[in-house]
């Protein structure tokens, strides 16, 4: 029998031997990272860090069941499939009094050493940093939010937070009639509350690729379907369902997939003994600098950071035309450095396009918009060609591009 007096000490006996039991299941998710001391520390007193708990809001189910995907998630609809694996869209397996937080399960089939494996080991070592980085540095909230890894044979399990739907899934998929996103897209270039809205999108891409160049991380596979959004409700909550019928209220946008991120140790030993290829990104977002180089990805810091915000540039450039082809030539290299070379560059060439000056570029991209709309204003277009320079030194930093008046 344990007395009143006894009972503070009996609580802690418990509450260490609880601690001291589940240690080993924590250790299966912490993974150690070398190489941390660019990131502020947790034991820095004025840092408010990022911890498990912190976006598990039913915490129990990680130290409640075993570490498999079977008996700790419940499967509610598949989400896709690639090359490399499948997502789910899953829930955790609690007490009815446990929130459910909706998370995303990947599933990539593995076999050591492949290429499948070293993305899911990567996007797994970028998910930890992440995790450790300060609530409070700017753009932290822009990232994805890993929870755990769970590793089986044949397998390689990555478990996030469901954060919304993709860009490109708002921009141009539609599971209802009355094509909805076409009418997303609409509003979006047609009132002032979407003209917002692209600004805000925009500014939180942004946003979190500085807090990623700031620490040397290259994204690298930056496109539509690697950014996430969910849109406020006037109740507060986020949904991951673009909407025209209510006011609007914010958005919150994350950048995910980091199975082709790069940075000094990635590059070390995540990779393959050839080091990062163009082979483990999109080839229809590649920046320019790769259109013929092979060493593109061996440069400098600088320059690999240049590399992501290119690809930003022709997304805003895909927000405004409402199409991947935004260059007007989808697979020529040739036609796409052209276009660089007169529309941005303003090089003069007897070939189309016509756009070497800003009147002719404004026509050009308006004549293009199905809205016949073009870009959002001169300072947009500025903006787009900044971000697009063929000339590495020209191109818009993350930093200096938060700072454009088109974003201000």
């Amino acid at each position: 029998m344990v007395t009143a007096a006894q009972a503070p000490a009996a609580i802690f006996l418990l509450l260490l031997f609880g601690l001291t039991a589940v240690r080993p299941l924590l250790d299966v998710m912490l993974l150690e990272i070398q190489d941390m001391e660019s990131i502020p520390q947790e034991d820095d007193d004025s840092m408010v860090t990022v911890s498990l708990i912190d976006f598990t809001p039913c915490f129990e189910w990680i130290l409640a069941y075993p570490i498999n995907t079977s008996t700790r998630y419940e499967e509610r609809k598949r989400l896709g499939e690639g090359f490399f694996g499948k997502a789910k869209l899953v829930v955790p397996h609690c007490t009815n009094i446990c929130p459910k937080p909706n998370l995303v399960l990947k599933e990539a089939k593995v076999w050591a050493n492949s290429e499948s494996y070293r993305a899911a080991i990567r996007e797994e070592y970028f998910g930890k940093i992440f995790r450790r980085i300060p609530k409070i540095v700017p753009g932290s909230k822009n990232l994805a939010r890993m929870v755990e890894t769970i590793r089986g044979s044949n397998e390689f399990y990555t478990v996030s937070m469901f954060e919304g739907i993709t860009l490109h899934s708002a921009l141009y998929k539609s599971s209802k009639p009355g094509n909805e996103p076409y009418q997303w897209w609409k509003w979006l270039k047609k009132t002032p509350e979407g003209n917002t809205a692209m600004r805000d999108i925009m500014k939180q891409m942004i946003s979190g690729l500085a807090l990623l160049h700031r620490y040397n991380i290259t994204h690298r596979d930056l496109k539509p379907d690697n950014i996430v959004i969910c849109f406020y409700t006037p109740w507060g909550d986020c949904i991951g369902k673009p909407t025209i019928e209510l006011a609007y209220h914010g958005l919150h946008l994350r950048l995910i997939d980091f199975g082709s991120g790069l940075d000094e140790y990635s590059q070390a030993h995540l990779y393959g003994r050839f080091g990062p290829t163009t082979g483990t990104q999109d080839d229809n977002y590649m920046s320019p600098e790769c259109f013929y180089r092979a060493d593109c990805l061996t440069t400098s810091k600088a320059n690999l950071a240049k590399y992501d915000m290119f690809t930003v540039g022709q997304i805003f450039m895909e927000m405004i035309l409402r199409t991947q082809d935004v260059f007007g030539y989808e697979d020529d290299l040739f036609g796409k450095k052209r276009f660089l070379d007169m529309c941005v560059e303003g090089v003069k060439l007897a070939l189309p396009p016509h756009c070497n000056s800003e009147k002719s570029f404004l026509k050009y991209i308006r004549e293009r918009d199905p809205l016949k709309i073009g870009f959002p204003g001169i300072r947009g277009l500025r903006f787009a060609q900044q971000l697009l320079h063929h000339d590495i030194d020209k191109r818009l930093s993350a930093e200096k591009a938060l700072r454009h008046p088109y974003l201000n």
